[in-house]
């Protein structure tokens, strides 16, 4: 299953970032990478922050999650947008029940492809971390 390349419009550009494995269950994938607006050239993707009340700010462009239930792994997928990528692997590898897979924006304009330990990525067109 291909993992949406997050481009910087609100057209898909219709290239994977990385290709993922799944021997059944579900996938679920939330990003901030389409819906967005640009105020004076800052960014702000439409997940929002529910203890601040503002879009968050974060390094994750895409969370995917992998999980025997379609519910489960959408309410994860937007929940992981939410938090950094280092909160949200300690959430994850909490729960038996998920596995995920996050597309990072690095401060050096860099993008990466991080996962938790049981999620399998058959190909990435960034680099793997982990």
């Amino acid at each position: 299953i291909g993992i949406e390349k997050p481009s910087g419009g609100n057209k898909p550009d219709r290239m994977f970032a990385a290709i993922v494995y799944s021997d059944g269950g579900a996938i679920a994938t939330s990003g901030n990478y389409r819906n967005f607006v640009n105020i004076n050239g800052e960014i702000l993707g439409h997940t929002i922050n529910p203890k601040t009340g503002y879009p968050i700010q974060t390094d994750v462009l895409s969370a995917t999650v992998q999980s025997n239930s379609c519910m489960i792994a959408d309410a994860w997928a937007t929940a992981l947008m939410v938090m950094d990528y280092q909160t949200g692997l300690k959430k994850v590898s909490e729960n038996p029940e998920i596995e995920a897979i996050w597309i990072l924006d690095k401060k050096d304009g860099s993008r990466r492809v991080a996962r938790s330990d049981g999620a399998k990525i058959e190909d990435s067109i960034y680099g793997i971390i982990r």
